[in-house]
């Protein structure tokens, strides 16, 4: 049997990360009431959205399934097949643009993601470093919407490391406002509170 990955962001009526088991437990009862032949994992809470990763088998339509499947619990956003490939084809300026576009609708995960598919691309230097500071932030935001916010500030340090070794001048994308991202980090350690923030990009 064919297994496949599927994230589905649904949109986010009110939850925090605090009530994880709460959706947890909805998730499982409607999956048991509807008899699915799915299971689930990995739920992320974001202000704007809930991200949970559902394998499926056997179903050539993967998002046509899901959205038939799972409408009815909560309002779905958008579904991703986690099988493809999605950045392959793309350059390295379509896929840090689309990186930016996640990290503002704080689907930090698939930006972690994308900026990862940019890093293995990159030969080594600075760009490189920089682009692993933006994956460390990333999964440092990730932990926050699993409600583990120790372990994601430690993360957010070590990320804020490899934005501020970078020398003067580099460039991830012209359009990127990198000092603006490293204030904010620095004001979430600084406070303790890792909440997430928008990528500030430079005025064209």
């Amino acid at each position: 049997m064919s297994e496949k990955r599927i994230l589905v962001v649904f949109k986010n009526n009110g939850f925090t990360p605090l009530d994880i088991h709460t959706i947890r437990s909805s998730l499982s009862e409607f999956i048991h009431r509807k008899q699915l032949s799915v299971r689930f994992s990995n739920i992320r809470v974001s202000s704007l959205n809930i991200q949970v990763d559902i394998y499926i088998v056997n179903q050539a339509d993967a998002a046509g399934f899901v959205n038939r499947a799972f409408g009815e619990w909560m309002q779905i956003l958008d579904v991703v097949d986690l099988s493809v490939d999605h950045y392959s084809s793309m350059s390295y300026h379509e896929i840090i643009k689309r990186a930016v576009e996640l990290f503002n609708q704080e689907r930090f995960w698939e930006f972690h993601e994308a900026v990862e598919a940019a890093w293995r691309s990159e030969s080594q230097g600075p760009r490189k470093e920089l682009l692993q500071g933006l994956i460390l932030v990333a999964a440092a935001l990730v932990h926050a919407q699993k409600g583990r916010t120790q372990v994601g500030l430690s993360i957010l340090e070590r990320g804020l490391g490899k934005l501020q070794s970078a020398p003067k001048g580099t460039a991830i994308l012209p359009q990127i406002n990198l000092e603006e991202i490293v204030n904010q980090v620095e004001s979430i350690i600084t406070k303790r509170e890792l909440t997430p923030f928008k990528l500030a990009m430079n005025p064209q």
